[in-house]
């Protein structure tokens, strides 16, 4: 689908399939076929011809699969664009393009007050309201608003207070850390998070839901919260006042990879956990041998969590909590996607380790009656990653889409990996 392409999974929408056409955003991890590492890409590709347009939104070096750009489908039916480095400057970029990848306006900026990074773009219904959620002042989740339909955005608030841990609570280890991690899922009028306090390696987390509407936080069961600050002081809502979903702990950290809601009130989070790094936890680099995918499920009343799959060691040293990440498809509750380098119910390495095998894509199916899943393989036992799975969120046609990361992947600034996909048929689309 997409040459030298790679991404973060931070960020909403990533892919967006309308009428048999999937647009995903990309960067470029090197060099090649004349085109500069860096380069942040966004891409439409017809299905029914396989054929495939790229055009360049901006180029940020060094390559960083953080900066990639984040997409909406805006009311009149042009595609809105917005990103930004990986924690520098205070600048959020967007632009608008007509269906065809033609640009309807200029690149426009607009000043997040902070060191930013990530984009999360989101319209409500009804109105001509997009929020654009990202990590900016104090480190935490804040949000742009656009009141013009996607033109112009305005700083619109702190959605929590994410105060850095005590270095005496016993759940802090003592490494770098100090913001949370969220992923961002829309149902109708309603913005879903799930959240954990810091980086994984930095604190024991605990994974937190809530969801925003109306301009009020709530929780799981539908009780107001709180509100954003509606400006740059830190608002008094914190994690304490949301659903806790999943308890960690040093022999089971959890990181969030997705989160997908579904218009029958039913909500799925998809996370790894780390098992085996309880005695290295202040040391970085020693553990990441064992992680596991986990999926927590809300059925209107009660959530639930649960294991589905062995996910293998993690992608790199340094980098103990980096999974291959584990995907939900957003149009079908019990379907998910894994990359792992073992088999997914037993542990035991794909293809053995003396064949040096990577990552490979699995197709699961989740009974959450029975609480577990099975897999069946997309992606042979290679030399290659195959990583990050992504599902498009299906707007309108009968197929939707299931796109990977497939090369070599040595760390967030060190990749050189293509984009395949998967026409997937579907139900109602969401």
């Amino acid at each position: 689908m997409q040459a030298n392409a790679a991404w973060c999974w931070f960020h909403r929408e990533r892919a967006l399939t309308i009428d048999g056409v999937t647009y995903f955003g990309s960067v470029a991890g090197v060099e090649e076929r004349g085109e500069q590492a860096g380069a942040l890409r966004l891409t439409r590709f017809d299905h029914a011809h396989a054929t495939a347009r790229t055009v360049t939104l901006d180029i940020i070096r060094p390559p960083d699969d953080h900066n990639v750009p984040a997409l909406c489908r805006l009311a009149d039916g042009r595609l809105l664009a917005a990103w930004q480095g990986h924690g520098s400057g205070g600048d959020i970029f967007h632009r608008i393009f007509d269906d065809r990848l033609e640009p309807r306006s200029p690149v426009l900026r607009t000043d997040a007050l902070a060191r930013v990074s990530y984009s999360n773009l989101f319209q409500l219904p009804g109105d001509d309201v997009v929020l654009n959620f990202h990590r900016g002042i104090g480190w935490g989740p804040n949000l742009l608003a656009s009141l013009d339909g996607g033109t112009n955005f305005i700083h619109g608030g702190r959605l929590l207070h994410a105060p850095r841990p005590d270095p005496r609570d016993p759940r802090a280890t003592g490494l770098p850390g100090g913001r949370p991690y969220l992923v961002y899922a829309q149902q109708g009028a309603r913005i879903h998070f799930a959240a954990v306090e810091d980086h994984p390696r930095a604190y024991d987390n605990t994974i937190h839901h809530g969801y925003l509407e109306a301009g009020q936080v709530h929780d799981s069961h539908g009780r107001a919260v709180g509100a954003p600050s509606g400006g740059s002081a830190a608002p008094e809502l914190t994690f304490t006042a949301l659903t806790r979903v999943f308890e960690g702990a040093a022999d089971r950290v959890p990181w969030v990879s997705d989160i997908a809601a579904f218009p029958d009130g039913r909500i799925s989070i998809a996370f790894s956990v780390q098992v085996s790094g309880a005695a290295h936890r202040a040391r970085t680099g020693l553990g990441g041998e064992d992680l596991r995918y986990r999926i927590a499920h809300f059925d209107g009343a009660t959530w639930d969590t649960f294991e589905i799959a062995h996910a293998g060691p993690c992608l790199y040293a340094g980098e103990d909590d980096y999974s291959g990440l584990i995907a939900l498809d957003p149009d079908d509750p019990a379907r998910c996607a894994i990359a792992t380098s073992r088999d997914p119910l037993t542990g035991t390495p794909i293809g053995g380790d003396a064949a040096g095998a990577r990552f490979g894509i699995q197709l699961g199916t989740i009974d959450f009656a029975a609480r577990r899943a099975a897999f069946r393989p997309l992606s042979a036992p290679t030399r290659e990653d195959h990583l990050r799975p992504v599902f498009s969120r299906r707007l309108s046609g009968a197929s939707g889409c299931l796109l990977w990361m497939a090369g070599e992947y040595r760390s967030y600034t060190r990749f050189a990996t293509r984009v395949l996909g998967l026409t997937l048929p579907g139900g109602p689309p969401g």
